[in-house]
């Protein structure tokens, strides 16, 4: 509706000025611009379409990542807990319980003797730089699926009309 209105406009002004306009060159420039315009707005048409449709693989993508690094987490926790059982089991049951709820690296503050285990160390650095990974991932999601609905709700874009709205997984 609105591309309609303004082409409309661009077109009766083109017709005034080709009506009372002499110069010839002036009535060329006159008649290249919207021509310009016209073959701008097409290339930025079909790049916001061509992003639409590969825009949910990319979430499909970045979610399997998410999933991988929720799965690479919750493995670093058991190899946590099984050396914490193994080592120190009566640290273990304490630890794996707070583990979920707050940073491994300052639970081991509370535990002297297991600051300077070199297994606990490492794994809780691995833990540390997983739970970077997850923040990373779950805003790459989010910022994919926010340029997706942005796409399709943008009242510029005529292939808007053939785009469905998209509600996520």
């Amino acid at each position: 509706m609105f591309n309609t209105i303004i082409f409309s406009i661009v077109m009766v002004i083109i017709f005034l000025v080709f009506k009372y306009e002499k110069d010839p060159a002036l009535k060329l420039a006159i008649l290249l611009f919207p021509l310009a315009i016209l073959l701008a707005g097409t290339v930025w048409e079909f790049n916001s379409y061509t992003d639409y449709v590969n825009l949910p693989e990319e979430i499909i993508g970045a979610q399997e990542k998410q999933k991988n690094v929720l799965s690479k987490k919750e493995m670093l926790y058991k190899k946590l807990e099984a050396y914490l059982g193994n080592n120190y089991p009566n640290h273990e049951k304490e630890i794996m319980i707070s583990a979920t709820k707050a940073n491994t690296g300052n639970l081991l503050s509370s535990y002297p003797k297991l600051q300077f285990d070199q297994v606990i160390l490492k794994l809780s650095e691995e833990i540390s730089l997983t739970e970077n990974e997850i923040q990373a991932a779950n805003n790459n999601v989010t910022n994919l699926k926010t340029k997706l609905r942005t796409l399709t709700r943008n009242p510029f874009l005529i292939s808007r009309f053939f785009m469905q709205t998209y509600n996520g997984r």
